[in-house]
């Protein structure tokens, strides 16, 4: 249970132990400043453009900068902290780096704060659910594995108009794609709707989908919009060394896109500028040519500018340049001193794993969407957790980890005679980190929290013991993460939900965490990521709380069943998986507690079956029935990679109901094979699809990195999927992403 929290810091943070991290108390929030330490960045760009440097921590303050290197006053208390710096040659090429230190033995004593007792406010129910898309134009990209060729996929097209528009003639806002082509229209009452859009104020609305169903739960449709691919010129705008023109880094609030602009021979504008999205592709939109001319493209990212010429329109494809002279800045170095000596480790990002396949930033951990810094902060405030959002969505008047376990009577704030369950393993398969779960259940409410800390640094079982011990002990914490099932009055038809919150080390409330070393992402869209959201679709509204479509304090999220057979234990007395079994049992009969989705506790309840003991190899009824090959695809796959979160999502994606894995009628499928064939294997021209599962960074490469031994993973998948040898079977080859 609890959601996927710091992915990546294993083999990163590894050897970072010997700093002897200790565990903060968790009982008080720091409001007293700490050391302050000197960061510095060493970087160049191999075209020698002059350099610029951005620069954020996760907490304390920044209280000076110089270009590549800043003061940091790091906050009181024991913990590791994160700062982060973003490096710009100002012709859209675009570097993003941190480095952790820990106040372990270097910190200042923690103050305890005056109490804040906190509750979500009462606001007017939703008029309705939230409705994504992903908008795209033309027909053909060039996969940047294959440049020569072409492939029918589309471009997914920033800055898209669209609404919908029912049969009445009820019509929502027009809202416009961001750079990766995603809608989000809030609020929409339920219905059938029409999607209305268009490329250019120029262009009427067309219709763009006839089927938008709005019904008690958020609607994602993917990859739709005005798509035509008749004589429409697609492209592709990357910088030198192949990486897209500008970026989208959310920590820093920065959105660089190119632009592309279709000029005539006369220099006259036949269509656009129109934005290049994060990918680097752009199009032209709904041919607006009828006959052959001459023109030109120009293409402008931020100070470089190219100029492509156009001989043939009506038979001229795709078109992929590279910029000259631009590139990403490299990073040679961070460090990070007090007085004078090293007191960081810088992290630069995971390389060598299965997961390098797919090269997008901020891909992991996002299956539902990404938020910005302002959303999680309409989030927190929706919830109760934040009094006021400032206009670059920093929040004020938060609460306190101590604040949240009085308002939850957990320790130290346990009523005489209540009980609350704790465990301590490491949840080796999908974030390898030693995790410390605390659970109650008492007054119609259920509450839990997991402690993070460091995993263990390779898979021996003495790394696994020296890792759980350290725990124990009080070291290596990384953050809390806190969930409860409760009722706000006046909130959600005074109906229980679930809200999640993230305490750094010092216990104050942090808004973002970064789980694979790919940037921070923010909640609560890293959450539902795995917890469901039913709620939730593409990204919590930005609209001021009270406002029409403004976001609901329920997202639908859900809380996930422990699963020790994804666990490693330790082998000392008390901390066995012996030893923790009624502790493990009593936090899952703390989830059923808390309405969870029919796959949740239909799962849990087979495990158990009337024991205390988990049933590692239960197999729901539905596949009792099916062949030898079906059942390990089961045990060895499924169970592993993908059932956690699977049986939190929607009916559809419960895959331990067969007849949803199997359906031909699902959404799961794709050219006649189960879209595992798509999204695990890869084959698709969907290069934003393929190879998108697991999507956990961590998951990603286990499942990988089975191929070869007895539990192959990779070829029970296209044993079972029957993936034919003309798709390649199920083989992990260079993706098609930027």
């Amino acid at each position: 249970m609890g959601f996927m929290m710091l992915r990546y810091l294993g083999k990163a943070l590894g050897h970072a132990i010997a700093f002897g991290f200790l565990l903060i108390s968790a009982a008080a929030a720091s409001i007293a400043a700490g050391p302050t330490v000197h960061v510095s960045v060493k970087a160049k760009e191999q075209f020698g453009n002059p350099l610029t440097y951005d620069w954020r921590v996760t907490d304390g303050r920044i209280i000076a900068k110089n270009g590549a290197s800043i003061s940091w006053e790091l906050p009181a208390g024991k913990g590791l902290h994160f700062a982060y710096v973003l490096i710009s040659n100002g012709k859209g090429g675009y570097t993003e780096r941190r480095i952790v230190v820990s106040t372990d033995s270097i910190g200042t004593p923690p103050e305890v704060r005056p109490d804040r007792d906190f509750a979500a406010p009462a606001t007017t129910p939703p008029a309705g659910e939230t409705y994504s898309a992903i908008l795209r134009s033309g027909y053909y990209v060039s996969p940047l594995s294959n440049p020569s060729t072409s492939e029918e996929e589309g471009v997914y097209t920033p800055g898209v108009e669209a609404f919908l528009k029912s049969k009445t003639g009820f019509k929502t806002p027009v809202v416009k794609a961001n750079l990766s082509g995603v809608i989000s229209i809030f609020d929409v009452p339920p219905g059938a709707y029409r999607l209305m859009c268009r490329m250019d104020k120029a262009l009427p609305f067309a219709v763009c989908n006839t089927g938008v169903k709005i019904d008690d739960e958020a609607a994602n449709d993917p990859f739709v919009g005005p798509q035509d691919g008749r004589n429409e010129i697609t492209g592709r705008l990357l910088l030198a060394d192949g990486s897209p023109c500008g970026a989208e880094f959310g920590l820093f609030g920065v959105k660089s896109a190119g632009r592309a602009t279709l000029f005539d021979n006369t220099g006259a504008v036949l269509a656009g500028p129109y934005t290049v999205n994060r990918y680097g592709h752009y199009s032209f939109g709904l041919n607006p040519l009828s006959t052959a001319v001459p023109a030109t493209i120009l293409l402008e990212c931020e100070g470089a500018k190219a100029s492509i010429p156009v001989p043939d329109y009506l038979n001229f494809v795709s078109a992929r340049t590279l910029l000259g002279s631009t590139a990403a800045p490299d990073v040679f170095a961070m460090s990070a001193k007090l007085n004078g000596v090293d007191v960081g480790q810088y992290l630069p990002p995971p390389a060598g794993l299965a997961s390098d396949n797919v090269d997008i930033n901020n891909f992991y951990l996002a299956a539902k969407g990404l938020d910005s810094r302002m959303s999680a902060c309409r989030y927190y405030l929706s919830i109760g957790a934040v009094t006021r959002c400032n206009s670059d969505g920093t929040f004020a008047g938060a609460i306190s980890f101590r604040d949240w376990k009085r308002k939850m009577k957990m320790k130290p704030f346990l009523p005489a005679g209540a009980v609350e369950a704790e465990a301590t393993y490491i949840n080796r398969v999908d974030l390898n980190l030693t995790r410390n779960h605390h659970s109650v259940a008492n007054n119609n409410r259920t509450a839990a929290y997991v402690c993070n800390h460091l995993g263990p640094t390779d898979e021996t079982q003495q790394a696994v013991n020296t890792a759980i011990n350290n725990a124990k002990n009080g070291r290596n914490l990384v953050a809390c993460v806190a969930m409860d099932f409760s009722v706000s009055p006046g909130v959600n038809g005074n109906k229980p939900f679930v809200r999640f919150l993230i305490f750094g080390p010092s216990g104050e409330l942090l808004p973002s965490v970064n789980l694979d070393g790919r940037g921070e992402k923010f909640v609560p869209g890293t959450c539902v990521a795995c917890h469901g959201g039913d709620h939730y679709a593409g990204r919590f509204p930005e609209t001021p709380l009270g406002s029409p479509g403004a976001g609901p304090a329920n997202i639908g999220a859900h809380f996930l069943p422990y699963d020790t057979g994804n666990f490693s234990f330790s082998t000392k007395s008390g901390l066995t998986e012996a030893d923790q079994e009624e502790a493990i049992y009593q936090l899952n009969q703390n989830v059923l507690k808390t309405d969870p989705p029919a796959g949740v506790s239909e799962l849990i309840a087979g495990w158990y079956q009337g024991s205390h003991t988990l049933d590692k190899d239960y197999l729901p009824a539905s596949w009792q029935a099916q062949s030898d090959l079906a059942k390990r695809f089961y045990h060895k796959v499924y169970a592993k990679s993908c059932r956690t979160c699977h049986v939190a999502f929607s009916e559809l994606l419960n895959f331990d109901h067969f007849d949803n894995f199997q359906n031909s009628a699902s959404p799961v499928h794709e050219d006649g094979n189960l879209r595992t064939s798509v999204a695990v294997c890869g084959g698709s021209s969907s290069w934003l699809r393929t190879f998108s599962m697991p999507n956990s960074l961590r998951t990603m490469n286990l499942f990988w990195e089975s191929a070869g031994t007895a539990d192959d993973q990779p070829k029970i998948v296209e044993e079972f999927a029957g993936i034919s040898n003309n798709r390649g079977g199920c083989t992990l080859t260079p993706s098609p992403a930027p």
